[in-house]
């Protein structure tokens, strides 16, 4: 009796080993088209497989960063925007299926990056095998910019428009000059004017009285 236990535990372990191998074989990716992006730009989103004729899932989004806007396929597909799961499967029975579901961005957003993810994913193929398929999480970063910071009270209280430091510039370069002018002015009105007429003047007294006394000198001379 324990030998059968004994085999019918390895022939599950083997069965086991078996479908973990099968599930990592299957490939589904979920990707895209930008990893960066403005705020209020939009985004596409692929799920796609060359190795399974459907899956199940859940869809998850930030519906405060997000806005759902369209979804393509030339395949089955659907959503439900409430809860999020969606279900996509190749009619035709081809191990072929892809989505391209289109992401808008907000504006106003406040984060650096947001996550969409889809989770609880089954798929199936062409022997009707069941796999549980791990999540596929996609991270988009939004572009940063610097930001401008307004001005403190201080600065506004301390601001002096350019055309009044202009004009305080002007009026004391003007005053400047005009007082100086003014002195310089003044100063020469303090100067007399000594021209060539006053010395001839000057020349003619001092012969004058240069006569007189020669004249004097001799009249009294015995």
């Amino acid at each position: 009796m324990k030998k059968v236990v004994s085999v019918l535990a390895i022939i599950l372990l083997l069965f086991g080993f078996y479908f973990v191998k099968a599930a990592d074989e299957i490939k589904l990716e979920f990707k895209s088209d930008k990893s960066e992006i403005e705020k209020g730009e939009e985004v596409v989103l692929t799920i796609s497989s060359d190795k399974l004729t459907g899956i199940e899932g859940r869809l998850k989004y930030d519906s405060s960063v997000w806005t759902l806007e369209k979804k393509e396929s030339q395949h089955s597909f659907t959503l439900n925007d409430e809860n999020g799961k969606f279900a996509l499967a190749n009619l035709a029975g081809e191990e072929e299926i892809s989505v391209d579901i289109t992401f808008k961005s907000k504006k106003d957003t406040t984060v650096d990056s947001s996550t969409i993810t889809i989770s609880e994913i089954v798929g199936s193929n062409l022997t009707g095998n069941g796999y549980d398929i791990t999540d596929k999480p996609v991270t988009i970063k939004f572009k940063k910019h610097s930001e401008e910071t307004e001005p403190t009270e201080n600065e506004v209280n301390n601001f002096v428009p350019i055309n009044e430091v202009n004009n305080t510039n002007t009026n004391v370069i003007t005053n400047t000059n005009t007082n100086v002018n003014n002195n310089t002015n003044a100063e020469k009105k303090e100067i007399p004017y000594t021209g060539s007429s006053n010395i001839f003047a000057i020349l003619v007294a001092i012969g004058t009285i240069g006569v007189i006394s020669y004249i004097q000198y001799k009249k009294y001379d015995f």
